[in-house]
C-alpha cells in the first residue's frame, strides 16, 4: 500500500469533460503587509459538450426496480405503520 504522502499518479482516463469552461479570470490583488486581498472574478459558460449529458444514464438501477416490484420496500413501510 503506497503512503499517504506519495503522489499517486493521475492518467487521462481518469478525466472527465468539465461542466463550465472559463473564458476569462480578473484578478485585483492589494497587498498590505497587515492583510493582503484577493479578489477573483470569473467568466464562465456551461460547456457545449456536455448539454445532453445525463449523468443518471450512468448508473445501473435494475436492482432498485427489482426491489420496488418485489414489494420489499412497501412491506418495509407497512411493518413500521407508514404509508399503505
Amino acid at each position: 500500500m503506497a503512503d499517504a504522502s506519495t503522489p499517486q499518479p493521475i492518467h487521462l482516463k481518469d478525466y472527465r469533460v468539465p461542466d463550465y469552461l472559463v473564458d476569462r479570470v480578473d484578478l485585483d490583488v492589494r497587498l498590505d503587509p497587515a492583510a493582503t486581498e484577493v479578489t477573483a472574478r470569473l467568466a464562465l459558460r456551461r460547456n457545449p459538450e456536455i448539454a445532453g449529458y445525463n449523468p443518471l444514464a450512468l448508473w445501473d438501477t435494475h436492482f432498485v426496480r427489482e426491489l420496488d416490484d418485489s414489494g420489499y420496500i412497501d412491506g418495509l413501510y407497512n411493518k413500521k405503520g407508514g404509508a399503505s
